[in-house]
């Protein structure tokens, strides 16, 4: 038998400023081949604590969600997968709606769950693994 090579995968890490930074020690994101693997993101403001409503926490989550993403080359448009915790199931309709305004065609599949808690005392937490974009 023939000598092949074998190459390890590629993995670049994928770090912001400008946008609400993670509490613990973990990266925004990381790109392996051609898929993006994107932590979990609660909906904080400039000072670093969660926004006050469930529907602000939301739409900043997918705002830093999509940052990252279009850091990693890609967008909204290219998650495969989005994970959604919220601390009360009632409110997964609202997350629901603001995914379905930001990316109204082919969403991605989906998951819900209420947990009793999450960092800061967030309401809502995101994460996602996308593809990368071409062209993006």
């Amino acid at each position: 038998m023939g000598n092949k090579e074998t190459q390890a995968p590629t993995r670049r890490v994928v770090n912001l400023t400008g946008i609400p930074q993670p509490l613990a020690h973990k990266s925004m994101a990381v790109v392996s081949g051609n898929t993006i693997y994107v932590s979990g993101q609660l909906g904080k403001g400039d000072d670093g604590k969660p926004l006050p409503t469930l529907r602000e926490q939301g739409y900043q989550a997918m705002r830093q969600l999509e940052a990252i993403l279009k850091a990693a080359g890609s967008d909204l448009n290219h998650i495969l997968r989005m994970g959604i915790y919220v601390t009360d199931i009632n409110g997964l309709m609202t997350i629901s709606d603001i995914k379905k305004e930001l990316i109204p065609n082919d969403p991605p599949a989906s998951f819900g769950y209420e947990v009793s808690a999450l960092a800061l005392g967030a309401l809502v937490e995101i994460d996602a693994i996308a593809v990368v974009a071409e062209g993006v």
